[in-house]
């Protein structure tokens, strides 16, 4: 069943978890059309991006030599004019005979060469970057102007469609630029949900024939009641693709089936007006409920939300021996317990002795803390069982972990990480596991840092500038690893791993890992650190 008139996206200035209904084998969302579950192919979320300027640095340690080209090509490879790509321009200076008559040294040398490149570049008009020279360095750079895909003008040129794309040209005898000589000191990034652009965004495209200019939106979102998107607010979606049975065209009674999706835009409460917030946190538990349920009947994944109980039982007393009597779970430092949460069983690993044997379940989660004690904790996890399949081999499995917590007082949390672990026996010294985490270790400050941490023979660690996890705030963190073994950190829906010096970035295909959670408490007064989704999923990426 589906509305008459099709419709491709929606926006939601404000929202509620009432605002998706999972039933009689339909899925809806306020101002979409029920979409049957089983033709569901996939559901992504896509978070607010800012838009980055790219940055290249051309040039800023090579000793220039005489009677030599110096070029470069640069442009916008997907700015088009009546279906045509723009070809990259080249822009070039020769040094003279006496190479000394433009600097006395190689640093005032480059400067010279950079300056006369950058006048060249910013006379030309086609070109969207701006040129300046570092004169510390002599170096050439080249900074992208701001608005990638801004609103195209009726009559007008295309415009700009993505990064400038920057080339060095070295001469046939090898001399000249070379390809070290040029590096992108800031990667440029696309702006998504971001409010004023999408509010001024009018989507149009050029016929091939006529230079005619064929007008009409391709669906921008809005509201229900035809609203835009608002100036300063930002958006995060939800991208439903499904299928659709359909007639097959030119081919008489022949049903078919046919692709769609529909984008959910909603308004995520950090724009200039906040007072979608907590509407938009309920949102999109509801939308991951249906995001990871698409994940729920893999054997290897966990889809939890810590909503229905939880239930103990010994599995190994002091990590040596066989359960205690009748399986009762027990407190003892080094015991291993079973959690079970009526959708998933995970294994508890004690540090230090615990009075509440079983960790408490809240209104909005699991409480991590067993008591607040002093240096006491545990790991959680998914077991070390041999036949266990929840786990994940580098080089076999694309995997990721995504965790989602508040924390009342974090000064009361001494270590808290969320990552992956080797599938190996349990340890009370954190750095003889084999780990990668985001969250931090060893810490009590009001507005914990948060760190990339990663343990492969030693500890190794990198705070986030300006990353913190502040008392009551939610935050969610996440890590997903590719097939070839390469390791993405994700803080709140954002790409922090370029800001991350030290943690491991690549894993040793073969190697099996696990998720885990590792939580120590720092002093004698509770923290109350709720978890209230914790997923992890043969994919790497379910949000991005």
């Amino acid at each position: 069943m589906e509305f008459s008139a099709f419709k491709k996206s929606v926006l939601l200035t404000s929202s509620a978890k009432t605002d998706v209904s999972h039933s009689g084998g339909y899925l809806s969302v306020t101002g979409s059309q029920k979409i049957r579950y089983n033709d569901i192919l996939s559901i992504k979320q896509i978070n607010y991006k800012a838009e980055v300027q790219q940055v290249w640095t051309l040039g800023p340690t090579y000793t220039p030599t005489a009677s030599t080209v110096y070029k470069l090509r640069l442009g916008d490879p997907f700015k088009r004019y009546q279906g045509y790509a723009q070809q990259l321009i080249s822009v070039a200076f020769t040094t003279p005979a006496l190479i000394t008559t433009i600097g006395a040294n190689a640093l005032a040398q480059r400067t010279y060469i950079a300056t006369q490149l950058a006048a060249k570049i910013n006379a030309i008009d086609s070109l969207f970057v701006t040129a300046s020279v570092n004169g510390g360095t002599g170096a050439l750079v080249l900074t992208d102007d701001a608005g990638y895909y801004p609103s195209p003008t009726a009559g007008g040129v295309t415009p700009r469609k993505g990064f400038t794309t920057v080339q060095v040209s070295t001469n046939a005898d090898g001399t000249g630029f070379v390809t070290g000589d040029l590096t992108l000191t800031t990667a440029g990034q696309y702006s998504f949900g971001d409010g004023t652009d999408l509010a001024s965004r009018v989507p149009a495209f050029y016929a091939y024939f006529g230079n005619n200019l064929i007008g009409g939106e391709i669906n921008n979102p809005k509201t229900i009641s035809g609203g835009d998107p608002v100036a300063g607010q930002k958006y995060n979606a939800f991208l439903i693709s499904y299928l659709v049975l359909r007639p097959v065209p030119t081919v008489s009674d022949v049903m078919g089936y046919e692709q769609r999706e529909f984008a959910v835009f909603v308004d995520n409460g950090k724009g200039t007006v906040t007072t979608n917030a907590a509407g938009y946190l309920a949102f999109e538990r509801e939308m991951h409920r249906e995001l990871f349920g698409m994940y729920k009947n893999d054997p290897k994944a966990v889809v939890e939300f810590f909503d229905n109980g939880i239930g103990g039982s010994s599995i190994n007393v002091n990590a040596t021996s066989l359960p205690s009597v009748n399986g009762v779970a027990t407190g003892a430092t080094q015991d291993i317990n079973a959690l079970n949460t009526g959708d998933n069983v995970f294994s508890n690993y004690l540090i230090g002795a615990a009075t509440q044997i079983v960790p408490q379940m809240t209104n909005t989660g699991l409480n991590l803390e067993h008591d607040a004690t002093a240096s006491e904790g545990s790991i959680y996890d998914t077991g070390t069982f041999t036949n266990n399949p929840k786990e994940f081999v580098v080089g076999k499995h694309e995997f990721s972990t995504y965790f989602k917590a508040s924390i009342a007082l974090p000064t009361n949390v001494l270590s808290m990480l969320v990552g992956f672990r080797k599938k190996t026996a349990y340890n009370l010294a954190i750095a003889n596991l084999d780990l990668l985490s985001l969250g931090w270790l060893s810490s009590n400050v009001a507005a914990q840092p948060i760190s990339g941490t990663s343990i492969l023979a030693t500890v190794v660690s990198t705070s986030l500038t300006g990353v913190t996890w502040a008392a009551g705030e939610t935050h969610t963190l996440q890590i997903s690893v590719k097939l070839d073994g390469s390791v993405k950190y994700f803080v709140d829906g954002v790409d922090v791993t370029s800001s991350l010096a030290n943690p491991i970035k690549t894993l040793v295909a073969g190697d099996t890992y696990i998720p885990f959670i590792y939580h120590i408490n720092g002093n004698t007064a509770a923290a109350t650190a709720t978890v209230s989704e914790w997923v992890t999923v043969q994919s790497a990426d379910f949000i991005n």
